[in-house]
């Protein structure tokens, strides 16, 4: 099996598809040049080669006015789990 698939995410009729897939559209809209950025959606619970390859491209750089990852990801489960909410 190979490590990464070529496939076209599907609409779901859930927010969380909705989010995903309206990030990925803004991605595109935002784009510089002719060609799309290759985008990977890495699931928490995807398999570990893959989380792991995704993991290791991830850096940490904190600057005094910016939080540090763990922060930063800290901050976006809040966003996101607040979304749940409504």
């Amino acid at each position: 099996m190979p490590l990464f698939s070529q496939a076209t995410l599907p609409v779901l009729d859930n927010p969380f598809s909705h989010r995903v897939n309206a990030v990925i559209q803004k991605t595109r809209e935002m784009r510089r040049g002719v060609y799309y950025p290759h985008l990977y959606v890495v699931k928490e619970d995807g398999e570990p080669p893959l989380r792991l390859w995704a993991l290791s491209c991830l850096i940490q750089d904190r600057a005094d006015v910016l939080p540090s990852y763990q922060q930063f990801i800290g901050q976006l489960k809040d966003k996101v789990n607040g979304a749940n909410n409504y």
